[in-house]
């Protein structure tokens, strides 16, 4: 799910890691990534880039499913919630009386 960002792209990006700036969990992020899928931290960052997207529109595809009650949505969200991703169910119930 790529987009066209043309000359928009720069040759290099750099991502602070410095400890003294209180930074120095994103190295260690980083660091996990590339044991996680035994790559290079570059590569890593793109993976996990591109793996979070498909990750989320498969949690919205499970939690729109009708065979699941509001609590096994509820308790699926709060499984996949995380730091940068807010998971919630929100359901809206009608009852018609004849």
């Amino acid at each position: 799910m790529a987009t066209d960002m043309g000359d928009d792209i720069p040759k290099q990006v750099r991502i602070r890691t410095d400890s003294d700036a209180g930074l120095g969990h994103r190295y260690e992020s980083i660091q996990q990534a590339a044991d996680f899928y035994g790559v290079s931290k570059t590569k890593a960052v793109v993976f996990a880039c591109d793996d979070i997207r498909q990750l989320v529109d498969g949690v919205e595809t499970v939690l729109s499913r009708d065979d699941l009650t509001p609590s096994q949505k509820a308790e699926i969200a709060e499984t996949f919630a995380g730091r940068g991703v807010d998971v919630t169910v929100d359901e809206t119930v009608c009852v018609d009386l004849d």
